[in-house]
């Protein structure tokens, strides 16, 4: 048995889009390398931010190797947004400018003291 007929024989696991969705998942569907079946969360996010047929036109896009970074920023930017939804990514940027801001103010600040200048 080659292995042309194994891949035959054995049922076909369907991505975790596929299976939202409920629809056939084939063997050349645009997701299933991005989302495997056990990620259905993962894609349960990003289907409710960008919908579905908008996420594949973002991946069809995008050069073939460039889809995976593009799927992680995806990801990354409908999380962010389902937990804020008002500021999404933009919140995190803003808390770690804010950090390092601090950071640096205390440095100034701790350098002032140590000569005396405070």
């Amino acid at each position: 048995m080659g292995f042309q007929e194994l891949a035959r024989s054995s049922p076909h696991q369907p991505c975790a889009a596929c299976r939202m969705l409920r629809r056939r998942c084939d063997s050349n569907c645009t997701l299933a390398p991005y989302f495997p079946s056990h990620e259905i969360q993962k894609f349960a996010g990003v289907h409710k931010v960008y919908g579905a047929s908008n996420v594949v036109k973002m991946i069809q896009m995008e050069e073939e190797t460039k889809r995976g970074d593009t799927i992680k920023a995806i990801v990354y930017e409908a999380t962010a947004r389902l937990r804020d939804p008002v500021y999404g990514n933009g919140y995190v940027f803003w808390q770690w400018w804010r950090r390092q801001r601090e950071r640096i103010l205390l440095h100034i600040f701790l350098d002032c003291s140590l000569m005396n200048l405070v």
